[in-house]
């Protein structure tokens, strides 16, 4: 799995002096067209020994384990919505239309 963090989120971890993001259970599906994501947070994780670590651009990810992802590609990225903004993680190859989805060209 090829997982990116996007440019706006990498300045806003450094920003925050945050180097690290953990992807964990549960899986949620956000949408009828796309897959199951997990969930995203900042920081590390309480117990590390259950997560692989994998080094992006600077930014330390955190994986659990058992997390099963079915897609080749995985993005992380930050978004605002009025004054409140969040991490999230979405699949780049598949737009939500609730309609079964499409591929972006």
């Amino acid at each position: 799995m090829e997982i990116t963090v996007t440019d706006k989120l990498k300045t806003y971890l450094m920003d925050k002096s945050e180097k690290n993001i953990t992807l964990n259970l549960p899986m949620r599906k956000f949408c009828c067209a796309g897959p199951y994501l997990p969930a995203v947070r900042l920081g590390k994780p309480k117990k590390t020994d259950e997560f692989s670590l994998v080094e992006i651009d600077g930014v330390t990810v955190y994986i659990n384990k058992k997390i099963k992802y079915s897609k080749p590609k995985m993005n992380i990225s930050l978004r605002q919505f009025m004054l409140m903004k969040e991490v999230y993680v979405f699949d780049p190859d598949t737009v939500c239309i609730c309609s079964g989805g499409e591929k972006n060209t």
